[in-house]
C-alpha cells in the first residue's frame, strides 16, 4: 500500500473510530497495512482464518496483542466477541473483525480489527466499523 493511502486510512481511523482502543488493518497474507497497536506475528493470519467457518472461529477465538477474545457472533463479513479480565464484565474488552473482499488498498481481501473498552458495546462499535470499512476500505 502506498504511503498516501496508509496515511489516509490512519487519519480516517483516528477520526471515525476514536472510541476504539486498538485498530489494525491487514491483508489476507498477514501484512499489516496500518495499526495503532502492536500486532504480534501470526495474529493477522489467525484473525483472517476466523472467517473459514463458524465452528473454527468459536473454538479458536480471536487474538490481538496476545490477548484471547471469545467469539460470540459469527456473521461474515463480521466476527466479534469479548474478553474479560477475571470474569469481571465491567473490565471486559470487545473485539470486532470486518472482512472487505474488494479493497481499494490493493489487498484482496483486507481486514480491519478493532477493540473497544467498556462502556462501548458491539451495538455501538460494529455499525461504525462496517461504515468505516465501506467508506474507506471497500473498492467502489
Amino acid at each position: 500500500m502506498e504511503a498516501s493511502a496508509s496515511a489516509h486510512v490512519a487519519d480516517e481511523a483516528k477520526r471515525h473510530l476514536q472510541d476504539c482502543s486498538r485498530v489494525a488493518v491487514f491483508d489476507g497474507k498477514g501484512a499489516v497495512l496500518y495499526a495503532n497497536c502492536k500486532v504480534l506475528p501470526g495474529e493477522p493470519q489467525q484473525l483472517a482464518a476466523s472467517f473459514e467457518g463458524r465452528d473454527a472461529a468459536m473454538s479458536r477465538g480471536l487474538r490481538l496483542e496476545g490477548r484471547r477474545y471469545e467469539v460470540h457472533r459469527y456473521h461474515p463479513p463480521l466476527v466479534y466477541g469479548r474478553s474479560m479480565v477475571d470474569c469481571e464484565p465491567e473490565q471486559s474488552t470487545g473485539i470486532a473483525v470486518c472482512r472487505v473482499d474488494r479493497s481499494r488498498l490493493g489487498a484482496r481481501p483486507c481486514y480491519i480489527a478493532v477493540t473497544y473498552e467498556q462502556p462501548q458495546t458491539s451495538a455501538r462499535i460494529v455499525p461504525r466499523l462496517v461504515a468505516f470499512a465501506q467508506q474507506h476500505l471497500e473498492a467502489p
